[in-house]
């Protein structure tokens, strides 16, 4: 019988040496593909962090400017290193900034099976955070726009913002003694001072007035001419008052329901009897008109629920003259339930007592503002809980994700 020659057919290791080879192929290549896919991991996850990043930058922003916004978003994401030569496209929606990204990554193994590259694509949303804001200085230039002096004074506004829209190096100014608190204090600018909590915020944009482009009541004429009330009750109807309207020593005094236009006179309450006036607005006019509010007795005044003035309970007209004060002197029996608009006048707001604490709903706007004395000013802010549905004034929080 003839035997197979040694070295052919006849030698078996050989075909096993050549079977084995060829099934490591399909394992070399699928630890090789794993390792590409770590690798594409590793770049997603740094991807996404640098675009995260650019969205975020680029909501947060002060500018409005969509142009500029997207350039800020690239140089955010170029910022990176890794992703220099990225573009990404950034796309609006309001106070939403979508950031997009996409990268090759050449492979090493998997290209062995004709995959070349890996394309690597992320996304990230980010939204402006707004929150409503109780104290609002419009000024965008004054020093010390919001300003609180005094041993005691304080600001206790934990569920709302402070902002000054000044750009001064001291926008807000706080030589208090006694720590101001609040949800976040805001300015476009610098401020000065150490007694806040938290420190507050600078270079933030700037608050929009919500209430610019009120419209005017009716001024023409004259309903009642330097009214002045000393003694007694008595009730007031709404009109023009032409040189205002002065309350004081004893007398108490009801408002009824609308608007009171002070021409060319202040609203002077300085009795010691009680002033009331549900669903009302003090409409300021002209050279001499202001509010003087320094009554030690009971005050309950609020805003009405609906029309032109809804939620708003003292208005000056935008084209009253500059450098005027309207002065409030604050105690625990003064009620202001609504909007205090002073937008081209500074408010002034001193006193010993805890002013605010009885007002669900109390918010303030002006050109500039003063809090001194040695008094707690407590700014609730609950206009729902009031019954109130009004256009409050919003500023800036931050930034989110939303995706």
């Amino acid at each position: 019988m003839l035997k197979p020659r040694a070295g052919y057919g006849g030698n078996c290791r050989g075909n096993v040496t050549l079977i084995a080879a060829v099934a490591a192929i399909p394992m070399l290549l699928s630890a090789g593909a794993a390792i590409d896919y770590m690798r594409a991991s590793a770049i997603t996850t740094s991807l996404q962090s640098a675009v995260d990043a650019a969205a975020l930058g680029a909501a947060a922003s002060n500018t409005t400017n969509a142009s500029v916004k997207r350039k800020q978003a690239t140089q955010f994401l170029h910022d990176t290193k890794d992703f220099a030569a990225v573009e990404p496209t950034v796309e609006f929606a309001g106070d939403m900034v979508t950031v997009s990204a996409v990268t090759n990554m050449p492979t090493s193994f998997m290209g062995l099976a004709g995959l070349k590259t890996m394309e690597i694509a992320v996304t990230a949303t980010a939204v402006t955070v707004t929150k409503p804001v109780c104290i609002l200085s419009l000024n965008e230039s004054a020093d010390s726009a919001i300003a609180i002096s005094g041993s005691g004074a304080h600001v206790d506004a934990k569920n709302c913002l402070v902002h000054a829209n000044s750009t001064s190096a001291k926008g807000i100014d706080n030589t208090s003694n006694t720590v101001s608190e609040a949800e976040g204090f805001c300015v476009a600018g610098g401020y000065s001072g150490s007694t806040y909590h938290p420190l507050p915020k600078t270079n933030c944009r700037k608050v929009v007035d919500p209430y610019a482009g009120l419209p005017q009541p009716s001024i023409s004429g004259c309903d009642f001419n330097n009214i002045t009330l000393t003694t007694g009750t008595a009730t007031l109807d709404p009109g023009v008052f032409c040189g205002g309207i002065a309350i004081s020593d004893t007398a108490s005094i009801s408002f009824s329901p609308g608007t009171y236009v002070l021409k060319n006179g202040p609203l002077s309450i300085t009795t010691s009897g009680t002033v009331i006036g549900s669903e009302v607005t003090f409409y300021f006019t002209g050279l001499q008109s202001i509010l003087k509010l320094t009554s030690s007795a009971a005050v309950d005044l609020s805003a009405p629920k609906t029309g032109p003035y809804a939620g708003l309970v003292f208005v000056q007209n935008s084209g009253s003259p500059p450098n005027k004060s309207h002065k409030i002197n604050g105690h625990a029996d003064l009620k202001i339930t609504g909007v205090g608009y002073f937008p081209k006048q500074q408010l002034s707001i001193g006193g010993s007592g805890n002013f605010g604490v009885a007002s669900p709903f109390m918010t303030f706007v002006a050109d500039t503002m003063e809090f001194h004395g040695n008094g707690t000013l407590t700014m609730n802010l609950d206009p729902a809980a009031a019954g109130y549905a009004v256009n409050l004034p919003r500023g800036f929080s931050g930034t989110r994700l939303t995706n």
